[in-house]
């Protein structure tokens, strides 16, 4: 399965997926397993499906244990933009993430 496939279905995921909110993915019963595999908007196998889920359970827990980790990627990386277009290697720096205030 290439990338371009899976990105192109990225907003049928977005939507299958409630918006990619882990508290409700964890939530999931097999009824919501069953809806998806047969939703056409997205890849429809039973092992990635389950795999999801059980990613956005272990994300809460880490998230859980560590608070390090937050829901909305813009509260991850504390709403500043992250530069990756570097012309020199003197630019890169050894870390892109922002210290906590």
């Amino acid at each position: 399965m290439s990338w371009s496939t899976i990105l192109k279905k990225r907003e049928g995921y977005r939507k299958a997926f409630d918006n990619f909110d882990a508290w409700k993915i964890s939530q999931y019963s097999e009824d919501d397993v069953a809806r998806l595999l047969v939703n056409a908007e997205i890849i429809r196998n039973r092992r990635k499906i389950m795999a999801t889920i059980a990613n956005a359970k272990a994300f809460l827990q880490v998230q859980k244990s560590s608070g390090a980790l937050t829901v909305t990627s813009g509260n991850l990386w504390m709403g500043k933009s992250i530069q990756n277009a570097w012309t020199k290697i003197t630019e890169i720096p050894a870390s892109t993430l922002s210290p906590k205030p």
